[in-house]
């Protein structure tokens, strides 16, 4: 196995557990949020929450102003997307340094 595949699995592997663990915090504020809201106003846990994302953030400061949970969640997915964007920038480095290895001078 070459050092750049151990790189490429490392900074895979980092960037995935970094998006699944900002995905359980985000759980983890929806159900804070519905642990204060009426049953009614309650944000389901089941689906796609892409449309729901700014309703939970918003009442999740609302009732917890100094909660660090959006933080956290944030800080999570940044770590991870740069993992990702690492991947594809050490990928570029690594092809163009091939390219010019591999053409005469």
């Amino acid at each position: 196995m070459t050092i750049q595949a151990v790189v490429y699995a490392v900074l895979f592997f980092i960037g995935t557990f970094c998006i699944i663990r900002a995905n359980l915090l985000f759980f983890d504020v929806v159900a804070d949020v519905n642990r204060l809201s009426p049953e009614d106003r309650a944000i389901p846990l089941a689906g796609f929450m892409r449309h729901r994302f700014g309703e939970a953030v918003t009442r999740y400061r609302r009732h917890y102003p100094d909660g660090k949970l959006i933080l956290k969640m944030y800080v999570w997915a940044a770590i991870g997307f740069l993992s990702f964007f690492g991947i594809a920038g050490f990928w570029l480095v690594s092809m163009l340094e091939s390219r010019a290895i591999s053409q005469p001078a």
